[in-house]
């Protein structure tokens, strides 16, 4: 059983050019939500090799805002949830286990959605179907794991509803699936090399005006590679990170605008790779030092383009001390 309850405080100060770090608090808002959540499962052994995990998850969760700066009485909206889900292992022998799951998951509407203009949308959470089988193991120095996964997404939220008192509506649906594969060698004492890849060829509205587009901030590729050493009471890694190109947009526009009124909405951002570096050195007893360059080569990138042009972050540097007490 789980309990959850989170806020937040959200002003918007006007300032201006003269008085940058002071001005009038012309929006003053309170959103919160709070949620239990009810979780069973059951591990069935038919035998050594072969297992069964049936399970279920009940939550019930309500959103609220509250609006300081105005007189509207703060609205609620509230929904509970019923999630069952499978999964399943089978040992093929010692180095190689198949496993498998489908089970449902939900996200609710951002309090924002949930309760636009001041009112209670009615929505209902957005829900997913989800399914995933693969296979991990470990040989000797080797490891490995290779998944086939697929998301259904159903009841997703859009602008719009046959209600003239309402502006949104749960009409939207889309479908991502791909493979994940994650390898691992140890290639002397102290050095191992390790990384994964995700591949998403099919990530696209399967509803509305957008159908068939491609899911914007959703590349196809991501993949990460990290070579680890360690002797005695240091650690280093030397991390490389890819990110392939994806779209800015639902219309999955090309061509970043150039002088774009009221800001730059759209286009395909470009592929990017990064390097990190981070050590720790453990000092004495539960004291360390750690220390990263984060994007060595100081890479220039696009992150995203909402009302312009988001460059990723330039080098930096981090230094400090960890005390476990």
């Amino acid at each position: 059983m789980r309990g959850f309850y989170e806020e937040s405080d959200d002003r918007r100060i006007r300032a201006t050019r003269t008085q940058d770090r002071t001005g009038p608090n012309d929006r003053h808002r309170i959103d919160s939500a709070t949620s239990i959540a009810v979780h069973l499962h059951n591990r069935i052994q038919f035998s050594d090799r072969f297992a069964l995990t049936p399970g279920v998850r009940l939550e019930t969760y309500e959103q609220e805002r509250q609006v300081l700066t105005g007189d509207d009485p703060p609205p609620t909206t509230s929904n509970t949830e019923f999630l069952p889900g499978v999964g399943t292992t089978y040992s093929l022998n010692e180095s190689a286990q198949i496993y498998g799951g489908i089970y449902r998951a939900f996200s609710p509407a951002s309090n924002g959605v949930a309760l636009d203009g001041m009112t209670d949308q009615l929505l209902e959470a957005e829900r997913s179907t989800n399914f995933e089988v693969g296979v991990r193991g470990t040989r000797g120095a080797f490891d490995y794991e290779l998944a086939l996964f697929r998301m259904d997404f159903q009841n997703q939220v859009v602008t719009g509803n046959s209600d003239p008192r309402l502006s949104r509506s749960n009409a939207g649906a889309t479908l991502h699936q791909g493979a994940e594969l994650a390898l691992g060698y140890r290639l002397i004492e102290g050095l191992e090399l390790s990384g994964n890849v995700t591949w998403v060829p099919t990530s696209r509205f399967e509803s509305g005006e957008n159908a068939g587009n491609r899911i914007p901030y959703a590349p196809r590729v991501l993949a990460n590679l990290a070579l680890d050493f360690q002797s005695g009471p240091l650690r280093a890694s030397l991390l490389v990170h890819h990110r392939g190109e994806q779209f800015g947009d639902e219309t999955n526009l090309r061509e970043i605008p150039n002088f774009a009124e009221g800001g730059i909405w759209g286009g395909l951002m470009p592929s990017y790779k990064t390097l990190d570096l981070t050590a720790e050195w453990q000092a004495i007893g539960s004291t360390s030092v750690f220390g990263a360059i984060k994007n060595l080569t100081d890479k220039r990138y696009i992150t995203g383009l909402r009302q312009g042009i988001y460059v990723g972050p330039e080098r930096s540097f981090e230094l400090g001390v960890r005390q476990i007490l």
